[in-house]
């Protein structure tokens, strides 16, 4: 089972969501993001601030996600090989 198809209602849901929602200081707020090892509150909310959404961030390739100031190519590549594990990535 891949990361992706585990968490595909997860991701769904979050899009669903209206970005003007999210609210970062909430410490409530649960999003896939928190399953990706090295991911904490300031890059998840960096993430989320920029790409307005995980199925956004989903689709963006390690050179985009490394554009996010708080972003390194290990933190950039762990967001994308979550979203992409078992896919076939030449």
């Amino acid at each position: 089972v891949t990361y992706y198809g585990k968490f595909k209602d997860a991701v769904e849901d979050a899009n669903e969501q209206d970005p003007e929602d999210f609210d970062e200081n909430n410490p409530f707020v649960i999003t896939i993001l928190d399953d990706i090892p090295g991911i904490g509150p300031a890059r998840r909310k960096a993430l989320m601030k920029h790409f307005m959404g995980a199925d956004n961030i989903r689709q963006a390739d390690v050179e985009e996600l490394k554009q996010i100031p708080s972003m390194n190519e290990k933190a950039a590549r762990a967001v994308f090989e979550f979203f992409h594990e078992g896919e076939n990535m030449e």
